[in-house]
Parts: C-alpha cells; structure tokens; sequence
C-alpha cells in the first residue's frame, strides 16, 4: 500500500525518499558509534545473557549468580528469593528488569545468526530503525515534510537518546516500538468512521492486535503499562462520546484479551518450567520477588505522599525536556499542550484524531507519574513519553509552519521581507540551546566526555551514556580463552555484579560470598573489577584505588589489568576467614 502510494503521489515519493535519507544516515552513525564505542555496560549485559542461555542452552537464565549460600532455592546477596540451578545459572531474577519482550527476538537473532560482538547488537539497532520507520509513518498521516525534517534533525541533534539505545539491551525504544504498533492498530480499529456504529468483525481485530502489541510493550518493560491506562481512557472516551455500550465494551474485551494473552502464556511458561525442573515453591518465589522490586523503588507508589511533598525533586523532574534539548520547559508544556488540542481536531469533520488521542493519553500519564511520583527521577523512566512527545512537537512545529507561510505568502497580502526565517529562528531560539546539540558524524575522546556531562545536567540521572572500551572487552576475552580453564572460577565483589564478563567470556560468575562454598584444590579462582569498578568508568562512589586496593586484601597477584578491567587470583578460603574479610 505505502509503495503504490509513493508511486502515484508525487508528495508520498519525496517524503520517503528524504526519510529513507534520514534514517539511513542515523543508522549509519549509530553503526559507526557503535564499532568503535559499543563495548557492553553492565546492565545491558544482564539482559543479552539471558538471551543468549535462551538461544543455546533453552533456559530463560542468567549467567550471573546472586546466590549467598549456595542454595538452588535461597536469598540472594540483595536480600531477595532467587532460583538458581546446581550448575549456577540464575532463573527469572526480577532484577532483570527486561523481560521476553526484548528478551525472545534477541534469542532468535542468536539462533540464527550466532553469538559474537554485532549478534549481540542486532535486534537493538533493528528495532530502533524500526521505530524511525514507525515515527516517519506516523508523522506522514499529516502530510507534513516540514514535520519530518524537524524530527529527524532534532534526534540528530540528541544523539545520547538514541546511539547507545540502538546497540545496548536497555530496550525502552523496544517497549516505544510495540507502544507505537499498539497506536497504529488502536487507529485502524476505528478507521473507517471514528466512532463504530455497528459490530465489525475488522475492527475487532485490529483492537485484538493492539492489545497484543500494548502487552508486548509491557513484557518488554514494566513502566509501558501506561499505554493500557490510555487504552482504558481511550475507550471511556469512545463511550461517552458513541454511547453505545455493548459495542465498546465488545471492542474493550477484544483488547484486554489481546493484552492478557502474552503476559499469561509468558507466565504458565514460568510455573510450568519452575515446577517442573525445581519445587512447587519456585513459583511463588519469583513471584515474590518481582512483587518487592516494585515495593521496594519501581512504582513509587509506597512514597507517594513524600515524593509530591518533594517541591525541588519535582521541579528537577518537570524539566526533565533539557535532556532532549528544550529550553524552557514553562513554555514548551504550553505551546505542546495548546498544539496538541489543535491537532486532535484539525481535520474539517471535527473527528478526533486516534493516533494524537493515545499519543497524548500516553505521553500526558506518563509524565504525571514520572512528575509527581517517581522516587528515583531518572530520564530512562520518562523515555517512553519523551519520545512520543519529540514525535508530537515536531507535528506541532510543521503544521505550525506551514500555517505561517500560507498567511505570510497568501495573495492578498504584500509582504516585502521573507519572514519564514524569522519565524524558525524565533522557534529554535525559544526552545532549543544549540549549545547543547551534537552534530558531529563521528565522535572523538571530547565528544564521549560531554556526553557523560549532559547525563547531570538536572542533577538527576539523565540518558545514560553507556560509552565502554569494545577493546578492552576484547583484550579479556583473549586472556579468558587462553588462560582460564573451564574448570576454573570467576567471582566478583560484594554488589558489583560484572554482569558484561560471563556474556563476553561465557562463563558463570558468582559473588565472593559463595566462595566459602566452592573452594577445593585443581581449579583456580579469580575475582574480576568490571568498568564500574576500575579505570576511567567506574562509578562514582569508588575511589582511583579501589580494585588495587581491594586486590590486595582478596588475592595473591593480578593476572590481567587494562583500562576497563581488573582480574587477579583469590587467596585461599581459610586465609581469607583468617583476615575476617570472608
């Protein structure tokens, strides 16, 4: 359809070439970033290893061991139940915030294509030049080039909010993928009149589709449920609006079918695999645990009434749009809001517009939330309606300019100076600080550094920058193959989970606590120092010295040190209880 369209309408062949441009050379800076930046960070790895065990070993594990007693079935070293099997593989933590959504289309990538550095990276950069291609359809329902270009050169502009999403596992733009799909389907259902009169078995269908759509967006992270809230409210609306109830609460089951369908498959999948190969008690347990996840700093509903208390926290979350590059908030949430109601009835039946409605819905709760009662204010939490919402501004902002240029250039009126410039210059200047841009293609040593700068710029978490050695990573993956044997076994400290090495050198890792357990002579024992805990990236609360000074109460002598990594080998068990540091 979209190809016959391009083919007849000379409008439809320029706006896809000139995104087709646009998308290909966002990709291609991506590709670029990625060769030469794209090491793995450490959470993203937690995610591409359950993968991977997925693709391999058909277990929907994690090579990351969190057990303090060693215990298949137990409390982890964060003080939560866990699974773990006799081998040591770790089954459906909750800490593993990422779940199937992104979790299977990765493991299938692994099948087959295999495991290596870009297998690792290929459903992220695909689905993000899928979501590019999803933005660019949205954005053409309003034949707007103008809109497009916008788009395109602001996300160009940011490049923090997309490069390192596009070939890390942190997979917001993969919920934002399925968000969008959802939008799309939710739209159809009501294509050929706005509101339905009667049953349409077409309609039906669609409305299914974008509940399986809307739950894969929540199977891929928790926090895009709100795209359910804006189904509900969306289908409130159509009742007060058509009045017909039977036909909107048929239409409302069809959806809440599609949505639960994904999420119960995914979790008979859970009890059956758990009750099968461990006890009747697993189950629960992981349950358990993803219920204190969420008690215990998710949905921030337990501190509500402290966080709305909280006037600078709020405040420092309400302007959470510097991080994408606007300059004042106050009048960029005016502008947005005034041009997001013109858009809901631009066209001349004075229909709503279905995609603008969810889109806004979307965008409108989750920034309520993220305002008002988010505990922790970091950007990746809000990423989901920052994004909807750059899509929607850049609608607003062409729709506004084509506005312009017709009353400018109408011919009644004699105008003697160009005042298009003038009026995108007054746009940039109000909203946008190009002092903050990045418009390079490629980028050296200075760029990554003002990239991890911009994340603070709030005092809040902003997008993280993820910005890793791939050298470095590959230098431990050559000292792994040749000198550590697969017998031997690798630890590391305390809550610094190194998740990113037993991805890249595929082996299990365990905490220092469970080495009381292991030890016996024949293997050898190593503990590791990932990028969080030494060189240049770690993190901010361990000091210069702290893998070297931890080395030296923990180990008999470093066996590998670069940039990004330290790994030495252990003293033995009852020196270590003889110091009192095991």
């Amino acid at each position: 359809m979209m190809i016959k369209r391009m083919i007849k309408d000379r409008f439809y062949f320029i706006y896809w070439s000139l995104a087709s441009i646009c998308i290909f050379l966002l990709m291609l800076r991506i590709i670029c970033f990625a060769d030469k930046w794209g090491g793995i960070e450490h959470d993203s790895a937690w995610y591409l290893g359950v993968a991977k065990n997925l693709a391999t070993q058909s277990i929907y594990a994690s090579s990351v061991n969190t057990q303090a007693d060693n215990k298949e079935i137990g409390m982890s070293i964060h003080g939560r139940p866990v699974v773990h099997d006799s081998d040591g593989y770790n089954y459906f933590y909750s800490s593993i915030t990422v779940g199937p959504g992104f979790i299977l289309p990765q493991a299938i990538f692994y099948k087959i294509f295999g495991v290596g550095w870009w297998q690792n990276r290929l459903w992220a950069l695909t689905g993000m030049c899928l979501l590019f291609l999803l933005s660019a359809l949205m954005i053409s329902y309003f034949k707007n080039i103008y809109s497009l270009l916008i788009f395109f050169l602001w996300i160009w502009c940011i490049p923090q909010l997309t490069i390192v999403y596009a070939y890390e596992a942190f997979s917001e733009h993969i919920a934002v993928l399925w968000i969008i799909l959802s939008i799309f389907f939710g739209y159809y259902s009501c294509k050929d009149k706005i509101w339905k009169k009667s049953f349409n078995h077409t309609s039906f269908l669609f409305i299914f589709f974008a509940g399986i759509f809307s739950s894969l967006a929540v199977l891929t992270k928790l926090l895009a449920f709100f795209i359910f809230l804006s189904f509900a409210i969306f289908f409130l609306i159509e009742l007060t609006i058509d009045r017909r109830f039977k036909s909107t609460c048929v239409r409302g089951t069809f959806y809440l079918m599609g949505f639960i369908i994904p999420i119960a498959l995914y979790n008979l999948y859970q009890y059956i695999y758990l009750s099968i190969y461990f006890t009747s008690e697993a189950y629960p347990l992981v349950l358990k645990d993803f219920q204190l996840v969420m008690q215990s700093g998710g949905s921030g509903v337990k501190s509500i009434l402290e966080m709305l208390s909280n006037g600078p926290f709020i405040e420092a979350k309400f302007n959470f749009w510097n991080d994408v590059g606007i300059n004042n908030c106050w009048l960029f949430w005016i502008t947005f809001i005034f041009g997001c109601f013109y858009l809901l009835y631009k066209k001349r039946d004075k229909k709503i517009n279905i995609i603008i409605l969810l889109s806004l819905l979307l965008l409108s709760i989750n920034s309520l939330w993220f305002i008002l009662i988010s505990p922790n204010g970091w950007f990746r939490h809000v990423w989901y309606g920052a994004y909807i919402g750059m899509l929607l501004f850049s609608i607003i902002c062409g729709e506004f300019l084509i506005k312009s240029f017709k009353f400018i250039y109408a011919k009644k009126r004699k105008i003697s100076i160009p005042l298009w410039p003038i009026i995108v210059a007054l746009i940039l200047y109000l909203f946008f600080p190009y002092q903050n841009f990045m418009y390079n293609f490629n980028f050296d040593r200075e760029n990554t550094d003002k990239l991890d700068g911009l994340r603070h710029s709030r005092a809040l978490q902003g997008i993280p920058p993820a910005i890793f050695s791939l050298s470095d990573q590959k230098e431990l993956v050559s000292f792994f193959e040749k000198n550590i044997k697969k017998e031997d076994k690798i630890y590391y400290l305390s809550y610094f989970l190194a998740a990113e090495v037993p991805l890249i050198v595929d082996k299990i890792i365990f905490p220092i606590r469970s080495y009381y357990y292991h030890f016996k002579n024949g293997p050898n024992y190593y503990l590791v120092f990932d990028s969080y805990t030494h060189g240049i990236y770690r993190w901010r609360f361990t000091d210069h010295y702290y893998s070297s000074r931890m080395s030296q109460y923990y180990c008999t002598e470093d066996v590998f040190v670069n940039n990004s990594f330290r790994v030495c080998k252990l003293k033995i068990v009852s020196e270590l209880i003889r110091m009192k540091i095991l």
